[in-house]
C-alpha cells in the first residue's frame, strides 16, 4: 500500500468506533424551540363543547386568510360556531391566531400544538375540519 492509503485506512477505522451523531427521527426526537408552533388544535371544554366563542379575531388577524369561520346564535344568546376551518396548505405558522385581545383568550380556545408530523399525499388532507381539533395542546 502507498503512503497515501494508510491515513485514510485508519481514519475509516477510527471513525468507526465514533458514536452516532444522527437522530432517528420518528423514534428519537430532537430538543424544540420555546417559540417553536406546530399544529393547530381548537380546545375543548371537558364536556366536549369547543371553546371557540366565534369572536372571528383569529380568522381577521390572519395574515395568510388560512381560517375561516361561520357561526350561527344559539337560543340562549351565546354565539359559537357552525364552521371552523383551517387550510394548512396556506398557514405560514406565524401565530397571530393565538390572540392576545380575543374574548376567549382565557379559555385558550385555539393553540399550537408541539406536533409536526403532518406530511400528506394530497394537499385535501391538510384541511383542518373540527374533527380533527380534538388533539390536546397542551402535551
Amino acid at each position: 500500500m502507498t503512503e497515501l492509503t494508510w491515513p485514510s485506512f485508519f481514519f475509516g477505522v477510527w471513525s468507526a468506533f465514533e458514536p452516532d451523531h444522527v437522530i432517528h427521527y420518528p423514534w428519537e426526537k430532537g430538543p424544540l424551540s420555546p417559540m417553536f408552533r406546530g399544529e393547530h388544535a381548537l380546545r375543548r371544554y371537558p364536556t366536549g363543547e369547543e371553546r371557540c366563542i366565534a369572536c372571528k379575531l383569529c380568522e381577521a388577524t390572519c395574515p395568510a386568510f388560512a381560517i375561516k369561520i361561520e357561526s350561527e346564535p344559539r337560543p340562549d344568546g351565546s354565539r359559537r360556531t357552525t364552521k371552523y376551518d383551517i387550510d394548512m396548505t396556506k398557514c405560514i405558522f406565524c401565530g397571530f391566531c393565538q390572540v392576545p385581545h380575543s374574548p376567549c383568550n382565557h379559555v385558550l380556545a385555539l393553540s399550537c400544538t408541539v406536533l409536526l408530523r403532518r406530511s400528506p399525499w394530497l394537499c385535501v388532507d391538510l384541511l383542518y375540519l373540527p374533527d380533527f381539533h380534538s388533539i390536546d395542546p397542551l402535551r
